[in-house]
């Protein structure tokens, strides 16, 4: 299953700027989040390994030379795993950096809420949001919204990404 998933927006023109910010204020704090979880991480290996290189100097006086050797071959596999967790992009990488917004026609055979300019032309006057978001930070992303955007009339919903890229 996909963990990239499609977050769609749909809210009254008076919003716009509200979402906006809320928005680029919301991937400001995802973005600072997982530079402190990447750095936590790191703090920890580099204790762990620390800890390990102590108790490999500790075993290779008091212990033979075949268990030393051990200790010396997990503790490379330890460090290039460590590497290539390194190597690994965050969790908020840049496919799911940003947001796009747009204009959209809303349309309904109600006309409850419409105003007179409005029922005549058929259509409403709403703004869309769309962006792409990890699963993980699904969840903190809806909590955010029903939150601060309680009875607002905000309207979404969330798809999954089957693929996506840049060409």
């Amino acid at each position: 299953m996909t963990d990239i998933y499609l977050v769609t927006l749909i809210a009254a023109p008076s919003l716009e700027e509200n979402l906006v910010d809320w928005l680029l204020s919301h991937e400001s704090r995802r973005e600072a989040e997982s530079l402190r979880l990447n750095e936590s991480r790191r703090e920890a290996e580099s204790l762990r390994l620390n800890e390990s290189r102590r108790e490999a100097e500790s075993l290779r006086l008091n212990e033979s030379r075949r268990e030393a050797e051990s200790l010396r071959l997990n503790k490379s596999r330890r460090e290039a795993d460590c590497d290539s967790c390194a190597a690994k992009p965050a969790s908020s990488d840049k496919c799911c950096h940003g947001f796009t917004s747009f204009a959209v026609s809303g349309h309904s055979s109600r006309h409850q809420g419409l105003s007179l300019e409005e029922q005549v032309a058929g259509r409403k006057k709403q703004v869309g949001f769309e962006m792409h978001i990890r699963g993980p930070d699904l969840a903190a992303l809806l909590a955010g919204l029903k939150q601060d955007f309680a009875g607002t009339g905000l309207h979404y919903w969330v798809t999954p990404v089957l693929d996506s890229g840049t060409l």
